[in-house]
């Protein structure tokens, strides 16, 4: 049952996306300002025109939790300007969804049913939705902050620390060898309480000019979760895979005239 309920809080990680986890270093010289260690990130990753010069992404992989023997397929679609939709399918369990529209964010797996998002739930999915996360937008911070040279995942990087205009905070991790993202740290807002959750970003491969993180391992209460994306495709996604579906619609309803 535990491994069920770990499922569902997979998602967040691909959206058009406890700090214990990283581990300062010492004798610290003066640290590059945030968007110096963004900027490099972007043009590592091919440029901000190249990133953001594309109208819609769709990746397919497999997802599996090791630990459990639980393994999966993965599609995950993105539009600009915000929209998003990750489904994961695992033989035996069933099929989880989350997707955002915009304006609705909302789920449905074989646990919690059809839920229209809220709260933090729904702050987090929004932001991370936009095609401006990618790149790390100053438009969509209060705050962004290098607090640290340390190491994560065995590589030296840059903490920035990121304050979004929701108010959540988030970390990042940057490779001061490379430049790219070698790990995120959030502190996650799901139905069964808040949960630290660690992700860890490898195996970056280049599609239409664009370097991509192809594996993402995201480990919480103890767990692992692996996502490895076998091919990502842009321009291809048709507006209508982010309409919400019928029982979502149902519940929308029954909360306007709530």
């Amino acid at each position: 049952m535990k491994a069920r309920m770990m499922w569902t809080l997979t998602l967040a990680v691909l959206a058009w996306s406890g700090l214990a986890a990283m581990t300062p270093a010492t004798g610290q010289d003066a640290l590059p300002p945030a968007h110096e260690i963004i900027e490099r990130y972007v043009e590592a990753m091919g440029g901000r025109d190249a990133v953001l010069g594309h109208t819609s992404s769709r990746s397919t992989g497999t997802f599996s939790m090791p630990a459990a023997g639980i393994t999966g397929t993965l599609l995950a679609k993105h539009a600009v300007p915000n929209l998003s939709l990750v489904r994961v399918e695992i033989q035996g369990l069933g099929t989880s969804i989350t997707g955002f529209d915009g304006e609705v964010g909302w789920s449905m797996d074989p646990n919690l049913g059809a839920r229209i998002l809220e709260g933090d739930e729904l702050a987090a999915l929004s932001e991370g939705s936009t095609h401006l996360a990618g790149v790390r937008d100053a438009s969509l911070f209060q705050e962004r902050e290098t607090v640290e040279l340390g190491e994560m995942d065995g590589e030296a990087c840059y903490r920035v620390r990121l304050l979004w205009n929701s108010g959540r905070e988030t970390a990042d991790c940057y490779s001061v060898e490379t430049g790219l993202l070698v790990g995120s740290v959030a502190r996650q807002t799901t139905p069964m309480g808040e949960i630290d959750v660690v992700t860890l970003f490898s195996d970056y491969r280049e599609t239409d000019g664009v370097l991509s993180a192809t594996r993402m391992r995201q480990q919480m209460l103890g767990q692992e979760q692996v996502m490895t994306l076998d091919a990502i495709e842009f321009d291809v996604v048709d507006p209508s895979a982010f309409e919400l579906p019928e029982a979502i619609r149902a519940l929308l309803g029954g909360h306007q005239q709530g």
